[in-house]
């Protein structure tokens, strides 16, 4: 896939991821305790070096929001992928984010106890959004959370239709 394909691809993912983040935080009761875990005012990005495609996700006020690029301001935790390549190989599903974060793909900045907490809640956005065959391949460990089907749904409703 060429680089300019490979910006708008992993736009659009993390878009997708970003919001489908913020109606977890309102479906999914795990989702919801990882939150409470963090402090207030507590924001995270994941983005792509240099000046890639990414995502920044706030926890503010008992809320969690997804914030467009270009709004965001300075993170409490930022996750960087290295380049486009690997952010690809992690974005097609190629390989965990465990498995990328242990070949020294990803940088983190900020509390490693914060980094913990927000990959398990990509773990299980990634359950939601992705087939289980898929699912299984990106998340360190599938497990299927109650309910799954309706709240995939009610997910993916608001991953389109939530302002």
């Amino acid at each position: 896939m060429g680089t300019a394909a490979s910006r708008i691809y992993l736009s659009l993912l993390f878009w997708v991821t970003g919001r489908a983040v913020q109606a977890a935080w309102r479906t999914d009761r795990e989702v919801r305790r990882e939150f409470d875990r963090l402090p207030d005012l507590f924001s995270f990005r994941l983005s792509v070096y240099p000046s890639g495609p990414g995502l920044t996700i706030m926890k503010k006020e008992g809320t969690v929001r997804y914030i467009r690029q270009g709004e965001e301001g300075p993170a409490d935790l930022h996750m960087m992928i290295k380049s486009l390549s690997h952010g690809m190989s992690l974005f097609t599903f190629q390989e965990s984010t465990a498995l990328s974060a242990s070949r020294g793909r990803i940088a983190i900045y900020g509390d490693l106890s914060y980094a913990c907490s927000i990959v398990r809640v990509l773990d299980r956005v990634e359950i939601y959004l992705l087939p289980r065959v898929i699912a299984k391949r990106a998340v360190k460990r599938y497990e299927s959370p109650p309910a799954k089907h309706r709240k995939r749904f009610m997910i993916y409703l608001r991953v389109l239709f939530s302002p």
